[in-house]
């Protein structure tokens, strides 16, 4: 791991990532997108992934303390770290894959509270009379 040949992720960015890559596609497969970029974990796998294969990856993270880990974890790879909003990155259209994986406020702490709790924490949809749109209701099941 010192010599950065390997790091720690979690198993479902590892799944959701891998996921992403097995989708058969009809056309090219070169340009890839992952908005949300940061930390960077995810964006390191898919830019080895699409370097092995000759592709490109830009990675879109909108803190730039944020876009700065990336850097870190995809340097020496076919990655282009880019400080933007991904609503609007500004850059051109025409990915082969794109990765969103877009973080709700305030749901990482209603996640954390409710497993100490020992509840089940899932997120409340807009419909639902208990959203906020910054916290989430417990729900069972």
């Amino acid at each position: 791991m010192q010599e950065g040949f390997a790091s720690v992720q979690d198993e479902g960015s590892q799944l959701v990532s891998l996921a992403l890559t097995r989708v058969e596609l009809d056309g090219p497969d070169q340009r890839w997108l992952d908005l949300c970029a940061g930390p960077g974990g995810k964006a390191g796998l898919l830019g080895a992934l699409v370097t092995l294969d000759g592709g490109r990856l830009d990675a879109v993270e909108q803190a730039p303390h944020r876009a700065d880990l990336v850097r870190r974890v995809t340097e020496g790879l076919s990655v282009s770290v880019h400080v933007a909003d991904g609503r609007d990155p500004g850059l051109e259209p025409g990915y082969d894959r794109v990765l969103v994986d877009a973080r709700a406020p305030g749901w990482a702490h209603c996640a954390g509270a409710w497993r100490r709790a020992g509840g089940v924490a899932r997120p409340t949809s807009a419909t639902s009379p208990n959203f906020s749109g910054n916290s989430c209701s417990p729900r069972s099941g």
